[in-house]
């Protein structure tokens, strides 16, 4: 649980004073005119939607001021911020929030000051999802309270006005002191109503209340572009976002339940990157870490699954000027990285070396725990003494390495730097180029090697525990994805998933992930994704991703009328 704070101020609709709002009401009396200024539901809505959007992505006590337009002009300030005795400032234990909930208020134990505290009403959920209680608002506004604030509310010594019986007519004086009353004449209890009791209590300037928020219940979504995701095989789906809110421009690395319900979210994980080519991209490891690597940092670093907490960095900057012989990995040099199922890592990387044309290549090569080189599919040489060992280490590497479309079996060089690297859940190495396609068995035989045709391949080729590969395809000329579908063998390559435009379940997400329990993860910039089962049946699409559907649903219509 944490907790979002929340300011507002507006003027009355009727004298247009200043007009706090420091209550979750529908109703508050302006104390300056007396006039009834009414909130509906769906206005309060508008004004914490962003609130319950961003803030809990904000770090502890920071916030953001804000002005909304429209019928009503308001200056607002959220954030997040634990609750915090008004008094004192200090924080109120997490666990007397739900001991004092049935009583209406909390004391400050410092202070023996009251404090506001109840349950969102029932009106209020569609408004404010995944709050369970209000604490700390002006008891003055609140319509039910029958008890004295002393913190806000107390009452002026002498102000005392006269009160008739709703029901005998008799006449009274009240001093504020209690909300509910009972008649001296007919016995009858009656509430004072709201604008007298706020005339006794008058409301001078806006204060701060607080939402309870269940984090753990909310739906992830975000505004920023979406860098890279993996999923585990418990259908734990990781995410890679660029800085967002509140992040002071550090990555965002977020762990949903399959429910897409967060499970962790981390944004100061100290891995900015700087350039266009490098965001930071995630993979698994067979120990059950998260990888997190970009071609702007010269370690990767692993997270737990657990809970997003860092177990370790590997790999470091070089420390001499030979980078032909330095064996130590600087994952700035990497192109491509996946986790494989032997614990070790399979990659692409740039030595910046060059082949007997004078052609720079990169090399597929395997990393291991602790970040050392090692040529793939056994094929690291065996130190060699004497001439002849002297002889093969010199003309080690100075054949002529060969374009993505021309490699073979036990792949060890290649010309093209965009190769991304995947191994399928049967442990099959899948390699991808543009629209040009490789799969590979654990031996190093190349099972095939084809080419997707007018259009190209968006992400990266996932396989699943029969050699099956799955990608997201984008036909040429279109604003469709489609995701495909491989056999095994390579033989037979068909469509699992249509656009949306010729009566699919696909929009325009570019990412796809597939977990071992039979869900697919599509998913794109601005908060778009949708889950499928292994069928290819939809299964859940988020509201960004069905508006974008209807948009284009639409523009596909007009177009033809």
């Amino acid at each position: 649980m944490i907790g979002l704070c929340f300011e507002a101020e507006t003027t009355c609709s009727s004298c247009g004073k200043p007009l706090p709002i420091n209550a979750l009401v529908e109703n508050i009396i302006c104390t300056q005119c007396m006039h009834k200024n009414t909130f509906t539901v769906n206005e309060w809505k508008d004004l914490l939607e962003s609130m319950f959007k961003e803030g809990p992505n904000y770090n502890e006590n920071d916030g953001t001021p804000s002005t909304v337009m429209g019928a009503r002009n308001y200056s607002i300030m959220y954030g997040r911020q634990n609750p915090k005795f008004l008094d004192t400032r200090k924080y109120i234990d997490a666990a007397e929030i739900i001991k004092y909930t049935t009583i209406g208020k909390i004391v400050n134990p410092e202070t023996n000051m009251e404090h506001s505290i109840r349950p969102l009403p029932e009106n209020f959920k569609e408004a404010c999802p995944n709050v369970t209680h209000l604490l700390c608002e002006d008891f003055t506004q609140l319509p039910f309270y029958n008890g004295a604030s002393q913190v806000l509310d107390q009452v002026p010594q002498g102000n005392i006005i006269p009160f008739k019986c709703p029901n005998c007519g008799g006449s009274m004086q009240i001093d504020g002191s209690e909300r509910l009353l009972k008649c001296q004449f007919c016995s009858t209890e009656s509430f004072i109503p709201d604008e007298v009791w706020q005339k006794l209590h008058p409301v001078k300037t806006k204060q701060r209340f607080y939402f309870w928020f269940d984090e753990n219940k909310s739906t992830f979504d975000w505004d920023s572009d979406l860098w890279d995701m993996a999923t585990d095989a418990d259908g734990i789906l990781y995410l890679s976002v660029e800085p967002i809110w509140g992040s002071n421009g550090d990555l965002c690395v977020v762990a949903l339940k399959p429910d897409l319900t967060v499970k962790w979210k981390r944004d100061n994980l100290k891995f900015k990157t700087t350039t266009s080519g490098g965001e930071a991209k995630l993979g698994l490891t067979a120990n059950g870490e998260l990888m997190v690597w970009s071609g702007d940092r010269n370690t990767m670093l692993l997270l737990s699954t657990i809970d997003g907490l860092e177990i370790k960095r590997i790999g470091k900057k070089f420390e001499g000027t030979d980078k032909q012989e330095n064996t130590l990995m600087d994952f700035a040099q990497c192109r491509y990285i996946a986790g494989d199922i032997d614990g070790n890592y399979f990659a692409l990387i740039n030595r910046e070396r060059k082949d007997s044309d004078s052609d720079a290549y990169c090399e597929f090569m395997v990393i291991d725990k602790d970040a050392y080189l090692h040529k793939p599919w056994g094929l690291d040489e065996t130190q060699s003494k004497g001439f002849f060992g002297s002889l093969k280490k010199a003309f080690s590497g100075m054949s002529e390495a060969p374009y993505f479309e021309k490699i073979k079996d036990k792949v060890y060089q290649c010309r093209e730097y965009d190769v991304k690297i995947s191994v399928g859940l049967d442990g099959s190495y899948y390699l991808l180029s543009y629209y040009h396609m490789a799969k590979y068995d654990r031996s190093g035989k190349q099972i095939y090697l084809k080419e997707a045709t007018k259009g190209y391949i968006k992400h990266k080729l996932v396989g699943d525990k029969e050699g099956n590969a799955y990608y997201i395809f984008a036909p040429d000329g279109t604003d469709k994805s489609v995701l495909m579908k491989v056999s095994a063998d390579g033989t037979n390559t068909s469509v699992l998933i249509n656009s949306v435009l010729d009566g699919g379940a696909l929009c325009k997400e570019d990412m796809v992930a597939l977990s071992a329990n039979g869900i697919i993860y599509c998913a794109g910039y601005g908060g778009r994704i949708r889950i499928f089962n292994m069928d290819g049946k939809l299964q859940y699409a988020s509201p960004k991703s069905l508006e974008e559907e209807k948009e284009m649903i639409k523009k596909s219509e007009d177009m033809k009328d």
